[in-house]
């Protein structure tokens, strides 16, 4: 370990950010902080292992793992409660962070695709929040690529579910229809569809877009029509 804090309580800020380096693990696990976490800057070395212990960590304020922020390991907020913000902007090294988000909520996500881990090294499933940031904002495709930095061993549906519907209630309702398309195409791939359905499965995308594009029949049955 390099710093334990297990179910500490703090009133204010805790303040792990530019000049702080640790080599070894830094648990968090069970704190609770009554203002920020900021990681802005801050060095955590931890090669293989847990760099960031915050297992049902509680952070009434925001948490900032910014500005240069570093870690080489894996940054664990399974669990965790943060009140604010989720902001995960200008880090370094990112292809050498496992992001692990299972089960943790925020009230707004900040983040940037230069900063997203290498593919398998982001774990979302039952990650909540409330709004994506504005600055954080990008094209459906790039937050369906997002998505699929999970790792690829097991479908989750809920980490799709959730982009969808934030989306959605954020005015975005052609960007949240192709994150539902993504999640078909994936749970197809990845899911445990029994095999006899795959085909019928496949055919619902250039028929109805799963659904989600109600005019492909319509254009279909014209072109029927047309050939009739």
């Amino acid at each position: 370990d390099a710093l334990s804090a297990e179910s500490m309580q703090v009133g204010r800020s805790v303040i792990l950010a530019e000049g702080f380096l640790s080599e070894g693990e830094v648990s968090l696990a069970g704190a609770d902080v009554g203002g920020q976490l900021i990681c802005s800057g801050g060095e955590f070395r931890n090669p293989g292992r847990k760099a960031i212990l915050g297992v049902a960590l509680h952070v009434a304020g925001d948490v900032w793992l910014d500005n240069g922020f570093s870690c080489r390991g894996t940054v664990q907020l399974e669990g965790a409660r943060i009140d604010g913000q989720l902001k995960w902007v200008g880090a370094t090294e990112h292809e050498l962070t496992i992001m692990d988000l299972r089960n943790a909520s925020t009230r707004s996500l900040a983040d940037d695709p230069d900063c997203w881990p290498a593919a398998g090294n982001l774990l979302l499933d039952g990650f909540r929040y409330a709004e994506i940031d504005g600055s954080s904002m990008c094209s459906p495709a790039a937050r369906v690529r997002w998505l699929r930095l999970q790792p690829r061993g097991r479908f989750h549906p809920q980490p799709y579910e959730q982009l969808a519907r934030v989306l959605r209630e954020t005015g975005h309702e052609r960007a949240a229809r192709t994150v539902h398309i993504a999640k078909n195409d994936d749970r197809r791939r990845l899911g445990d569809l029994p095999r006899l359905a795959k085909p019928f499965h496949w055919l619902l995308k250039p028929l109805t877009g799963y659904g989600y594009s109600p005019w492909r029949p319509v254009i279909a049955a014209l072109v029927l029509i047309g050939i009739g």
